[in-house]
């Protein structure tokens, strides 16, 4: 003969929880370092698509692109002579804005001096503007900038970098 004992067991509602546990180890870190192998401080992988290139943050917020290899300053080169000039006006007269191929806060050289847009310059995306020496209607898509501005920048000073080559190590 054979007997089957069946029963219910529930579980009571959870406790509290404990004692967060100690601290785990710390993970691996990269870190860019030169030739002597001491860090550089501030130095990170580019972000502007340039091949075997980094950045160095000054401190202040801005960027400066360097030769990943030599240490040598790289810059995006614009000459206001040679920039397409837009205007909101049908007569092609008031603020001239432009676009400019450079991100905020990353160093370029504009009429050969170093300077960097703020965070916060204002941009303006215009499908309505005018340009060319016809005074052309648009529609000129895309983010200008008014050259006024660009050219009340301040002047920066490249940081200076210890001697290269410089690499990329796990520490």
């Amino acid at each position: 003969m054979m007997f089957g004992l069946a029963g219910c067991v529930s579980q009571g509602k959870p406790g509290e929880m404990g004692d967060p546990g100690p601290q785990g180890p710390p993970g691996d870190t990269l870190a860019w370092k030169d030739a002597s192998g001491a860090v550089v401080a501030n130095m990170y992988p580019t972000f502007t698509g340039r091949p075997n290139a980094v950045v160095v943050d000054n401190g202040s917020g801005v960027f400066f692109e360097y030769s990943a290899l030599g240490g040598t300053p790289i810059h995006t080169l614009i000459d206001s002579t040679n920039v397409q000039k837009f205007y909101l006006s049908s007569n092609c007269t008031g603020d001239v804005y432009a676009w400019l191929p450079v991100q905020p806060t990353v160093a370029f050289k504009y009429d050969n001096r170093l300077v960097a847009m703020p965070k916060d310059i204002e941009v303006l995306g215009s499908m309505g503007s005018y340009s060319g020496s016809t005074c052309n209607r648009g529609p000129y898509g895309g983010d200008f900038t008014k050259l006024s501005t660009v050219q009340g920048l301040p002047t920066l000073t490249q940081p200076q970098l210890p001697q290269g080559p410089y690499h990329m190590e796990k520490i």
